[in-house]
């Protein structure tokens, strides 16, 4: 990814799977990691907003100075160590990669290495980018 990290507030990148009636030690005993969150279906949110599906997500933050490419790298590395579990998983459930960043400035731009768009491919999950931007302006 080619953003400047000076120019990221804060990041991550996200798995998540959703579905009805996930078996969440299943799923973290397959893929060998704990998650950094769960949801189920009927939990009701601040505000009153009602969980409609269980979720489980594990997520990367992307670390000070960091290339956001190392923080997406580090979280396939994890992935792909359980290919066919996500393959199956992905069958009957919405698996996907989030990728939220936040920056001060207007403008950033993103590009992948051909290795994380290879082994993304090779996953078959959906990627999802949340981008948060206060729109401010890089002085020289």
């Amino acid at each position: 990814m080619g953003i400047s990290t000076g120019s990221i507030s804060s990041g991550s990148i996200t798995f998540i799977i959703r579905g009805n009636q996930l078996d969440f030690d299943d799923i973290t005993k397959n893929l060998k990691v704990q998650p950094t969150d769960i949801s189920n279906k009927g939990e009701i949110l601040p505000g009153g907003t009602e969980i409609l599906e269980d979720a489980w997500f594990y997520e990367v933050k992307m670390e000070k100075c960091e290339e956001p490419n190392n923080s997406f790298k580090r979280l396939l590395d994890v992935l792909t160590s359980s290919e066919s579990f996500i393959r199956n998983l992905s069958k009957l459930n919405n698996l996907c990669i989030r990728c939220y960043i936040q920056t001060d400035f207007a403008q950033i731009y993103l590009d992948f290495s051909p290795e994380i768009i290879q082994r993304l491919a090779n996953l078959d999950i959906r990627l999802e980018f949340s981008i948060l931007s206060w729109g401010g302006v890089e002085s020289d």
